[in-house]
């Protein structure tokens, strides 16, 4: 989605493309949410999901299993902690997005 608004894109057409596609599943909404719901309940916290992150890389690099994807999200875990967002619900891993890519991710309202 930082790719959509650093491109002018509206990022709601983006969220349908993405829904619409075999990247849509109850992460992909719950991550929507949070958009424009910042400092919800903390459901997930960030600093487990580095921890579990990290587990499955351990297992993947034990069992020599290439996990490419897994080891970005797990790097983007980690760096969402080591920014202080570690005790934050996962959804705000936006924030760190926002911050890296210089951009504001905000959803127009729905029509």
């Amino acid at each position: 989605l930082a790719i959509a608004a650093k491109a002018g894109m509206n990022l709601r057409t983006m969220i349908e493309v993405v829904r619409a596609g075999g990247a849509g599943n109850f992460f992909t909404d719950r991550m929507v949410e949070g958009i424009n719901e910042r400092g919800r309940p903390t459901q997930f916290a960030l600093a487990l999901a580095a921890k579990d992150a990290g587990l499955l890389l351990d297992v993947a690099r034990e069992a020599g299993v290439p996990v490419p994807v897994a080891t970005e999200i797990a790097q983007a875990l980690v760096a969402a902690v080591g920014a202080g967002l570690g005790e934050r619900d996962f959804t705000d891993l936006v924030e760190l997005i926002e911050r890296q890519a210089g951009v504001k991710l905000r959803l127009p309202p729905a029509s």
